[in-house]
């Protein structure tokens, strides 16, 4: 989950995720273009925008995204893993704060079967070990 928030749209400001070096999702604000995947999404100026996204790895090598902007929501599907992202803002005019990308409520959490792949081998090893000493 992660929220992000532009002004002025001059310059082209965003989010992307990646799998790998490979780009699986973006959205990118620019002009006067709001677009996600390379596609507009039609949506009217606000000099207050704010975008939650949120992304979800269904299967090793797929997930899904859903960004809310203006009550409106677009879901859509990712091939590949999400493996890293990056912010960016580029091209905007001079250092005007109101030309940034602003961020918050980043939040990663892992699917409940990682979890499992990692404290399954751990819980294992303590109860080999413990049973090894009753024996002992």
């Amino acid at each position: 989950m992660l929220d992000i928030a532009v002004n002025f749209r001059n310059g082209n400001k965003g989010f992307s995720l990646f799998d790998g070096g490979t780009q699986t999702f973006n959205l990118n604000v620019g002009g006067d273009d709001y677009q996600i995947n390379g596609a507009r999404i039609g949506a009217a100026y606000s000099s207050t925008a704010i975008f939650s996204l949120s992304h979800t790895q269904t299967s090793l090598t797929a997930g899904t995204y859903s960004v809310l902007y203006n009550s409106n929501t677009y879901i859509g599907g990712f091939t590949g893993v999400a493996s890293g992202f990056k912010l960016y803002n580029s091209g905007a005019d001079n250092g005007d704060p109101a030309n940034n990308l602003y961020f918050n409520n980043l939040s990663i959490v892992p699917e409940p079967s990682s979890l499992t792949l990692l404290a399954g081998p751990a819980l294992l090893g303590a109860c080999f070990f413990a049973r090894r000493r009753r024996i002992a």
